[in-house]
């Protein structure tokens, strides 16, 4: 197994919006929580850019993959049971020293606005 294309020092999510419904749901998780975490993340979406699956395939050295997928400075986490077990143990501040943060502060209430790429 090799570090996804520039993730040497970054958190790299591949995940997809298309398919299984767990699949899915569990994406919409990881990117909730790390959204929590006001950390900057890439997120690779496999079911709109075949390229990405194929990296994903190369990077874990598997023909069949699962998502979403998550790797931090290059290392492979999880899933989205291993983000969620590792955000309750509190565990994920540690892993993410040294990751741009996102947002400064983020305001008593916000919203967060997906962007349509169809437009």
């Amino acid at each position: 197994m090799c570090c996804p294309p520039g993730g040497e020092n970054a958190v790299i999510v591949y995940t997809t919006k298309t398919g299984n419904k767990k699949d899915i749901e569990d994406s919409k998780q990881i990117n909730f929580i790390l959204k929590l975490e006001k950390i900057e993340f890439t997120v690779r979406d496999i079911s709109a850019d075949s390229g990405y699956r194929n990296e994903l395939k190369e990077v874990l050295g598997k023909k069949d993959i699962k998502v979403p997928v998550v790797f931090v400075k290059g290392r492979l986490i999880g899933g989205a049971a291993e983000v969620d077990k590792m955000d309750k143990e509190g565990k994920l501040e540690i892993l993410f020293h040294g990751i741009p943060k996102f947002y400064d502060e983020l305001p008593r209430f916000y919203t967060v606005k997906e962007e349509d790429s169809s437009a």
